[in-house]
């Protein structure tokens, strides 16, 4: 079985630190976290995981 180590740090990043982040410090944060989405496609794809 192989498993796509990638993808399953994504996932936990997305479901985890990064969601956990977002609940407690969205409304603070939000213009920096669009931001750098808009500038990172990385963090943009991680985004859609939450």
């Amino acid at each position: 079985m192989v498993i796509d180590t990638a993808r399953a740090v994504f996932t936990i990043l997305a479901a985890g630190p990064l969601k956990d982040l977002i609940d407690e410090a969205g409304p603070e944060l939000i213009e920096r976290i669009e931001l750098h989405a808009h500038r990172t496609p990385t963090f943009r794809n991680l985004l859609g995981g939450v």
